[in-house]
């Protein structure tokens, strides 16, 4: 990876995910061929972590609860936005995927991660369309910061991380979660 104070956005194959996941020390490839990554202190979802953004669209279509917690819509924004400025920082991984693989119903997706691993999994997830975004549709971000740590009086979370969705601006954001 470069060295200068630049950071870099990466755009890189699967193959090369997994590679750039080595180089970066996220992981290591187990005696059967797999890329093995340690997930830190969580071992797979966080239900207490995970938030929609209430806004006006789908409001009334969510069945809000313990399940489907209530976020704002303001402090998504800000939240957003402090998450994007520490990626800015850092080199990044793009993969432009779609939801699912129908021609006319698919969802396009761009993934910018803090890790190649990250990425590699959105590839695998998802699909690697041979022409991303063919009809134009608006695009879904889905935005990745693993070493992120928030502050749950200041953001408004749970913990030092989270995953929030907001339907309404078709963003996700991933920080603070390893898995």
């Amino acid at each position: 990876m470069d060295n200068s104070n630049l950071s870099q956005v990466y755009e890189l194959s699967t193959e090369e995910l997994i590679e750039a996941a080595v180089t970066n020390s996220e992981g290591v490839i187990a005696s059967n061929g797999a890329l093995s990554l340690e997930t830190g202190v969580r071992t797979g979802r966080s239900p207490n972590d995970r938030f929609i953004v209430e806004e006006d669209s789908t409001s009334q279509l969510i069945d809000w609860g313990d399940i489907n917690k209530p976020f704002d819509s303001d402090k998504f924004s800000r939240l957003w936005n402090k998450v994007d400025a520490y990626l800015a920082e850092k080199d990044r991984y793009l993969s432009k995927v779609h939801v699912g693989a129908h021609t006319d119903h698919y969802i396009p997706v761009n993934v910018v991660a803090e890790s190649a691993s990250h990425s590699m999994f959105s590839r695998l997830i998802f699909i690697t369309p041979p022409e991303f975004n063919h009809q134009g549709k608006k695009e879904w971000q889905i935005m990745s910061a693993l070493n992120y740590q928030c502050s749950p009086e200041e953001d408004g979370t749970n913990s030092e991380g989270c995953v929030i969705i907001d339907f309404a601006a078709r963003k996700v954001l991933l920080a603070g979660m390893k898995y």
